[in-house]
């Protein structure tokens, strides 16, 4: 399963392969997720919307009967990742004549690359959020699972006593029902997969251009100073910048004139709250695999916040409180509960936990 870091190895880009696992505590789906290189600004994805009628059984001679299937066929575009670092030539100077035994040893780094390195880990932890979010995160962004999966619809969401199967899967969306408002949260069900939710990385030039911060070029720019009343004011700076394109891709999804998706290979369950009976547990998430189709059950992986992750593990069977008594009597007695650990997977599907995903949302009634 190829991911971000792994594809820009295997391009030989060994630095920026460095720097993205460099992101991996503040990017965890980023950097989770398939990833492909992309030649271009826009990507195509294809969608298998009805089966070829099967041939069946013949007698011997008697040939086969054609039949062809029905696919779906998108062209989303990739979006424009544009970042740098400009610091100024003095400061800068300073701390690498100061710092500069301990840079030698590779012990710290020089300081345009500790600033290079900052700069990504908010770069990345703005893509994670904009993979969850999508638009409401930025508007210059590719859409996000949040936009690919509405629930506002009743069309759309299932109920937790429906049967998917019945219905051959229509619905994209599961509804925990929690009822204390501004407390809401989400847990994603996706395929992983080139023919699911994957990522698109490259530009004009592949991945050869991919955030591959240049050459640091010392120049003089005007800058206004804070310190003096934002008077603006010259100085000599080192500056390196990098672009490239990254698009979310959702197999089968088109933007076309409204960006809407249509897909069976992600699934969102929402409402989910601290009200008993309403909170993420094994249930709700055995629910939420039952949703997917069975032709995308393969690759899956959860993604929720790490409150999800609490409730999933406190509904585990087993996880009970203990009471030891350290002398007689019932004043000397005292309670010592057990926390479990955050659940790494679910059935064999592995769980990522996001701090993009949030705990507060305002609630939604299907109509």
């Amino acid at each position: 399963m190829p991911t971000s870091t792994a594809i820009l190895q295997s391009a030989g880009l060994v630095v920026a392969a460095g720097m993205l696992d460099a992101t991996r505590s503040v990017a965890p789906v980023f950097n989770a997720l398939e990833a492909f290189e992309m030649t271009g600004t826009s990507y195509l994805t294809l969608g298998l919307s009805t089966l070829p009628t099967a041939s069946g059984f013949k007698n011997l001679d008697e040939g086969f009967s054609a039949s062809r299937g029905a696919f779906s066929m998108g062209k989303v575009e990739a979006f424009f990742l544009n970042t740098g670092v400009k610091e100024p030539v003095d400061s800068t100077d300073l701390w690498n004549s100061n710092m500069a035994a301990m840079i030698a040893r590779g012990d710290v780094d020089d300081w345009v690359t500790t600033q290079v390195k900052a700069r990504l880990k908010a770069e990345f932890t703005n893509i994670d959020a904009q993979i969850i979010k999508g638009l409401s995160n930025s508007t210059k962004g590719f859409i996000g699972l949040r936009d690919a999966l509405p629930v506002s619809a009743a069309a759309n969401v299932y109920g937790m006593t429906d049967t998917p199967a019945d219905d051959n899967y229509v619905r994209h969306a599961l509804n925990v029902a929690g009822t204390t408002g501004g407390t809401g949260s989400r847990i994603y069900l996706i395929r992983n997969h080139v023919q699911g939710v994957s990522l698109r990385m490259g530009g004009p030039t592949g991945l050869a251009g991919f955030l591959n911060f240049g050459e640091v070029m010392r120049q003089y720019a005007d800058e206004a100073d804070a310190g003096d009343g934002n008077a603006v004011k010259t100085n000599e700076y080192y500056i390196t910048r990098a672009t490239g394109y990254l698009g979310l891709a959702i197999f089968g999804s088109s933007e076309g004139s409204s960006r809407r998706i249509t897909q069976r290979v992600a699934r969102v369950a929402f409402n989910i709250t601290a009200d008993s009976g309403k909170t993420a547990t094994e249930t709700v998430l055995d629910k939420l695999i039952r949703t997917i189709p069975t032709e995308s059950r393969d690759n899956l992986m959860f993604l929720m916040s790490e409150r999800s992750g609490q409730q999933v593990a406190d509904s585990k069977a087993g996880n009970t409180q203990v009471n030891i008594s350290l002398a007689p009597g019932d004043a000397a007695r005292r309670t010592f509960t057990s926390i479990p650990d955050l659940p790494e997977s679910h059935r064999g599907i592995p769980i990522v936990y996001s701090d993009q995903i949030s705990n507060t949302d305002t609630l939604i009634t299907p109509a």
